[in-house]
């Protein structure tokens, strides 16, 4: 059950049959759509919703028309009760990508494009740990970057797990990463409630992973990737 679905948007031109498929979507993200100017972002929107449907159709056989969302009081959406299955997911997007973790426990992602020419300091100032700061200035200087990337998308992915939204600080935990073991430190102590995994899709794109599970380790994840074809396949089949 637990997996990571990607997609990446390669083909701009198939932006409009994208922006077409804006009716299958849950009502709420219908008004999201809409709200942004760039086709860009309105593709990245209706495509995070699809590919989350499109997983649940074709690797946990439910029935599109099954698929409904509640969500709780800071946003974050979860599936409706439909059978006795507890399937979690999370969804992120950076640059042409867009991925879903899909768990039995609640998960949260966070996709982001690693890039060189971002200047680090100040977002490290303002929101690491002397922990992770400490971190970063331990690796050889052209791996800092990808360093400071690492640990940005572990932060954001346990945020989004708890689902509490910027209520919850960034500089107010850290995250400990030794070897190859990723901890989250609370208060001061190791919290073992959350297991971490990251991973890179590319060399330009990794992702970080957490899971409520009161576990000390969630092992590997399976990336499936989905093409944009097969879910515009999918679509005009539900649609005709």
């Amino acid at each position: 059950m637990n997996s990571v679905y990607a997609i990446e948007i390669k083909d701009f031109d198939t932006i409009k049959e994208i922006l077409n498929l804006k009716s299958l979507l849950s009502k709420e993200k219908q008004i999201r759509v809409e709200k942004f100017v760039r086709e860009k972002d309105k593709c990245q929107c209706i495509l995070g919703e699809l590919l989350l449907r499109y997983s649940l159709w074709n690797f946990y056989d439910y029935k599109f028309k099954n698929i409904e969302f509640s969500y709780n009081e800071f946003g974050k959406p979860r599936l409706r009760y439909i059978d006795n299955r507890n399937i979690h997911f999370n969804i992120s997007h950076s640059g042409n990508w867009i991925v879903c973790g899909i768990y039995n426990q609640p998960v949260g992602i966070d996709v982001e494009c690693i890039d060189n020419n971002n200047n680090i300091s100040g977002i490290v100032q303002r929101f690491f740990t002397d922990v992770e700061n400490y971190y970063i200035q331990m690796q050889i200087p052209n791996r800092q970057t990808e360093a400071f990337f690492k640990l940005w998308t572990l932060k954001e992915s346990y945020i989004k797990c708890v689902g509490k939204g910027l209520s919850i600080p960034l500089n107010s935990f850290s995250i400990n990463i030794i070897g190859d073991e990723i901890l989250l430190y609370t208060n001061n102590k190791i919290d073992y409630s959350y297991s971490f995994i990251s991973k890179k899709i590319s060399d330009e794109l990794c992702f970080g992973l957490c899971v409520n599970n009161n576990e000390k380790n969630v092992g590997d994840v399976k990336v499936i990737n989905i093409s944009v074809q097969q879910i515009l396949d999918w679509a005009y089949k539900l649609t005709n």
